[in-house]
């Protein structure tokens, strides 16, 4: 049998009819034996390191991930394109590496030179936030938003101003990235401490500012204006599908110019809790 070590026979001293037949015999006993420590010595035979034709070696689940799998990413608040991009590296090299994306990731930043831990989590949209209060958004394939990192969008998008032209009289300027999701999602990946029940079917839209804004505008029980600060922009809350011409389109960066006398600053705890509200349609 292979693997196992061959029956050691003592030499032929006599050789009469008799003697080698029991020592024939005994060969025979000592190579069937299926115990003893010829069972159970370690295999000197090289077939014995082939696995068993009824057993199939386990298939290497890494292949089945790759860095495609997650193709975009952008930036947040306080949070630079360069700093968004090595976060997303280290999230891609993470989940080829792992299959998880609830990870910790390690990033250097280019602007300051420094490295930050950034916690992720989140499985079609991945939210990776620290450091500095910094945050990036990873998609999975198929997830409208965000880019490759190989040109950073300019502009609106689709619908307000350019970033280097004027701002009309009356007017606030706001950029950062486009947040389209359900009230579900916001809770939880977004904001985990969001403090109301979550209704199914609401929709949320609102904007990410890359940076806080102070703005002075009405006020929520409409007494006056206060002035305050923000970082989110909401453009629409609904029950039910959003109307809002930023719906679906979670992570594009857009610039956009808003009348303040379309802005007001709540008196509830609709989300994004305490964030300016401004009807953009």
């Amino acid at each position: 049998m292979a693997g196992k070590e061959k029956p050691f026979h003592t030499p032929l001293v006599a050789v009469s009819a008799l003697s080698a037949a029991a020592l024939i015999l005994a060969g025979c006993s000592d190579s069937g034996s299926s115990g003893g420590e010829g069972a159970s010595a370690p295999a000197s035979s090289s077939s014995s390191s082939k696995p068993s034709p009824s057993v199939k070696p386990s298939e290497d689940s890494q292949g089945q991930r790759s860095e495609s799998d997650y193709p975009r990413f952008s930036a947040g608040a306080n949070t630079t394109e360069g700093f968004a991009q090595n976060v997303h590296g280290e999230f891609v090299r993470q989940w080829v590496k792992t299959g998880k994306t609830d990870v910790t990731v390690t990033a250097s930043s280019p602007s300051t030179g420094l490295t930050y831990d950034m916690a992720c989590s989140g499985k079609e949209t991945v939210h990776c936030t620290g450091g500095n209060d910094a945050h990036v958004y990873i998609y999975a394939k198929g997830v409208a938003g965000g880019g490759d990192g190989t040109a950073q969008a300019q502009g609106a998008q689709g619908g307000g101003g350019s970033a280097d032209s004027a701002v009309a009289p009356g007017q606030h300027r706001f950029s950062g990235v486009i947040r389209s999701m359900t009230l579900q999602q916001f809770a939880s990946t977004y904001d985990p401490n969001y403090p109301n029940s979550v209704t199914p079917g609401t929709n949320i839209v609102f904007l990410q500012l890359d940076s806080p804004q102070t703005v002075t505008a009405t006020s929520g029980d409409g007494r006056g204006q206060s002035t305050r600060q923000t970082n989110e922009v909401l453009l629409d809350y609904s029950h039910g599908p959003s109307q809002s011409q930023y719906a679906g389109r979670d992570g594009e960066r857009v610039t956009i110019d808003v009348p303040l006398s379309q802005c007001r600053w709540p008196s509830d705890t609709r989300p994004p809790v305490g964030a300016l509200g401004c009807e953009v349609g």
